[in-house]
């Protein structure tokens, strides 16, 4: 009798035993739950402020960043991820081997971060490995910004101010590193730890394991409980057993009392009530629990209530953020809000929002807040009044507000400084103004003087129909150089032009700028002195020339006649300090560097325009566009050119006296230098190069030449005709690139001159045929196109010799010239061989 009483006992004592390990494992799988869905609930909110902030500076975020890492215990690291999946700021600040392997991470679970971006919800990694074999995971927020916030925070950013899109703008991760072990211990209280061991699953891979535990096979066998955990797409499986410390208190040695002293009756009775007290001890421990998982469910709940009414607030939020009450006084202001107008937040507090806006808009804001008041939100832009009396132009957005009850509790404001947006709004309208006058002004100048001419006003005066030619002439060069100037500036700085780089002599650079302007210095009456040295540089050879051509050019155009240019190259050992050349900070380095200098006796430049002229359309005297051409565009592409050179361009100038422009250029490693000084005039300033009456007598061998010229424009094909025709050489016309392949099988010409934009065939296209082609293969080529080829499609386009030619670019002369010349070089070759 007693050992059947004693084993009944000892299974009532290891049903209880087993039902408290069961509930402490749904306990602990909730706490972890709730604990992670609380750090993801944070970084939603996070980037919930990032949203409607359109951004958030380094130092807000930072700050932001750091008070999560410090309240909500098992970050490794919190970052951001920009839209192009590289890891830009870590909180705590790490060395560079922590951004190296976030990056490996990222790319690791790529198909995780596309799949948030998608679905535009946070989400959780499987188990990664960080340094050292340690085992954390990752969870991703994804980052959108709403466009039209988005513009009004960067304008920069955008390529058209005028437009508001209203989708959201990807604009990376908020990425939170979480160590497993560090977070999960930070979940479990002491007492757990104590009375249990405890072990994370991720399918058969052990994340976690509870330290200092006592490890005993036969009561993990015996006591172990298993609860999945489930959060987003991860699954984990949580396993729990007893210590052997717990279940030494647990097992009551009363049992064995009674099986040895035969107390039966006494001891069922004393048992029985031990049972029963720690069944309602267990009881009451159970239902305190749920309790407090329930009221931390509501209390959760409510939160998220509340952030959703916020939303409709947040959702037109810009920069600035403030509470009012229903007679619009203010209750509270964020920090930025409070800058904005020069005031503490407390300074705010209480006083009436209209103070902050200009006395001339309050009408209009008043009736805004009207419309606010009956239709729930309304924006407007007005002008704000500051702290110390400026006045900066403002968006506001008024948003009702409602207290839990739903009764109306006064407004939401939200103000963001647009006084950028407005700069740059004037900025576009003073670009379309000038670029309307220096449009219309030449077309008026050519279709006047063609009308003329067109009208046979001037048959019987032919020197003034002559000048009407040279007016349309000069007209048209101008506006050829309006439309490169505006291309390469945008392509420039929007990075879109490649520079190709090399090693170059700075003697092999100067000449060729030189050779450029000798026609133009010799009508001009200008002397050029040049003072060449032999340095090597790592640039651009075709953009620095374009630099030095248009310094030589601005020096000659504002030269009197009689007078001397100068253009010198020397190398320097360390750069020119803020003392040497006043207007310019620039750091003091010993890395050496080649500076150019051009320098004229011209009228000078103010003082007060030395920094401007570097600008968008600046010239010194508006009317030196009518009187001396040009643009106001070509300096500003020096500077661009320069500055992706990693150098400067600034100017020195003396009224009555002259200006000098300085160019500075890293050098490349070599240091060797030789200078030389020539002087050129306008009569002594010639290269190698044809006599114009002499390029024009025929030789025998270009009277039996042939010229493909492949151009689908018929008035330009007739051009280019009419210049070859002129030196006694076959041409024949192709408009397509299926006509171009089968008269160049028929013909065999000695030379193609071919445009890209073709119909059914592109030039590329051609190129490619050719190449196939027994006979053709090597065929001698001038493209003569109106895009600027980048570096790959040069490489396509190579035939046979071949010259890359840009329609407006070169002058009709000058594609002349060369074209002539790559012929006269094919025949000769041909004669040797």
């Amino acid at each position: 009798m007693s050992l059947c009483f004693w084993q009944g006992l000892s299974i009532y004592q290891s049903f209880h035993i087993r039902k408290y390990v069961k509930l402490a494992a749904v306990n602990i799988s909730q706490e972890i739950t709730v604990n992670i869905e609380n750090r993801i609930l944070a970084l939603t909110r996070m980037a919930q402020r990032w949203e409607v902030g359109g951004g958030t500076s380094w130092e807000e975020w930072t700050a932001d960043a750091t008070n999560y890492v410090h309240d909500y215990s098992g970050y490794k690291v919190l970052g951001w991820v920009n839209s192009k999946y590289e890891v830009c700021w870590l909180v705590p600040e790490s060395d560079p081997k922590e951004f190296e392997l976030i990056n490996l991470l990222l790319e690791e679970h790529r198909t995780i971060s596309e799949t948030t971006k998608k679905h535009q919800n946070p989400e959780l990694t499987p188990t990664v490995i960080l340094e050292r074999g340690v085992k954390g995971f990752l969870i991703y927020v994804p980052l959108f910004v709403r466009e039209k916030l988005k513009e009004q925070l960067s304008v920069s950013q955008s390529k058209s101010i005028s437009q508001y899109q209203h989708q959201n703008a990807f604009d990376g991760f908020i990425v939170g590193v979480f160590q497993t072990q560090s977070l999960i211990d930070s979940i479990l209280d002491e007492k757990i730890k104590r009375e249990f061991a405890v072990e994370v699953f991720e399918g058969r891979n052990k994340i976690y394991r509870s330290s200092d535990i006592d490890f005993d096979s036969r009561i993990e066998n015996r006591w172990s409980q298993e609860k999945e955990i489930k959060i987003g797409n991860v699954i984990w499986r949580l396993r729990i057993y007893p210590q052997p410390a717990f279940l030494r208190g647990e097992y009551s040695p009363f049992k064995n009392f009674v099986l040895s002293n035969g107390l039966i009756t006494p001891a069922l009775l004393t048992w029985a009530i031990y049972l029963m007290q720690s069944s309602q001890k267990y009881a009451k421990e159970v239902e305190t629990k749920n309790r407090e998982l329930a009221n931390e469910v509501r209390e959760r709940q409510k939160v998220e209530e509340e952030l959703r009414d916020q939303n409709k607030a947040l959702e037109s939020a810009v920069v600035g953020i403030s509470k009012l009450d229903v007679s619009g006084h203010y209750l509270k202001v964020n920090p930025a809000y409070a800058d904005l107008l020069g005031y503490k937040a407390k300074e705010l507090k209480g006083s009436i929002w209209q103070q902050t806006v200009h006395p001339e808009d309050r009408e209009k804001a008043n009736k805004a807040y009207e419309r606010m008041l009956a239709s729930e939100k309304a924006e407007i832009e007005v002008r704000a009044v500051r702290k110390d009396g400026s006045v900066f132009d403002k968006i506001l957005v008024m948003v009702k507000a409602y207290d839990s009850e739903q009764r109306f509790s006064g407004h939401y404001g939200f103000m963001k400084d647009i006084s950028q947006r407005r700069e740059v709004e004037r900025l576009k309208d003073e670009f379309i103004s000038v670029v309307s006058h220096e449009l219309r002004t030449p077309l008026t100048s050519i279709r006047g003087s063609l009308g003329l001419l067109a009208g046979g006003v001037l048959q019987t005066r032919p020197q003034q129909a002559q000048r009407m030619l040279q007016i349309a002439i000069n007209n048209s060069d101008r506006l050829i150089r309006l439309i490169n100037n505006i291309l390469d500036i945008e392509r420039i700085e929007s990075g879109e032009v490649q520079m190709n780089k090399q090693i170059c002599d700075v003697a092999n650079l100067i000449h060729p700028a030189v050779e450029v302007m000798r026609d133009i210095a010799q009508k001009a009456g200008v002397t050029l002195s040049v003072n060449s040295v032999s340095a090597r540089i790592w640039a651009d050879p075709d953009r620095i020339i374009q630099v030095l051509t248009n310094l030589l050019s601005n020096a000659i155009k504002f030269s009197p006649s009689g007078s001397t240019v100068w253009l010198t190259a020397e190398v320097k050992e360390a750069r020119i300090s803020p003392q040497q050349q006043g207007n310019l900070n620039f750091s003091n380095s010993s890395t050496p560097y080649i500076l150019f200098q051009v320098r004229d006796r011209g009228r000078g430049i103010p003082s007060n325009k030395l920094e401007s002229i570097f600008g968008r359309f600046q010239q010194v005297d508006a009317s030196d566009s009518r009187k001396k051409g040009g643009t106001g565009l070509g300096l500003a592409i020096c500077r661009s050119i320069i500055q992706q050179h990693c150098g400067f361009i600034w100017a020195q100038s003396t009224e009555n006296q002259g200006s000098t422009f300085y160019c500075q250029i890293p050098l490349s490693q070599e240091k060797e230098a030789a200078t030389t000084t020539t002087t050129y005039s306008g009569e002594s300033l010639a290269l190698a190069k044809d006599n114009s009456s002499s390029s024009k007598k025929k030789s025998n061998t270009q009277q039996t030449s042939k010229v493909l010229i492949v151009e689908d424009d018929t008035d330009l094909a007739q051009v280019i005709i009419s210049i070859f025709q002129r030196h006694g050489i076959e041409t024949y016309h192709a408009k397509s690139g299926q006509e171009a392949l089968e008269q160049s099988l028929a013909l065999l010409p000695d030379l193609m001159i071919l445009d890209l934009t073709l119909p059914l065939l592109s030039g590329f296209d051609v190129v490619e045929k050719l190449r196939q082609h027994k006979h053709l293969s090597n065929l001698p080529l001038v493209v003569y196109t109106a895009f600027d080829l980048s570096e790959k499609d040069q490489k396509r386009l190579k035939l046979g010799k071949t010259l890359l030619l840009t329609k407006a670019r070169v002058t009709p002369e000058e594609f002349e010239q060369r074209a002539i010349n790559l012929l006269k070089l094919v025949i000769l070759e041909d004669k040797e061989s």
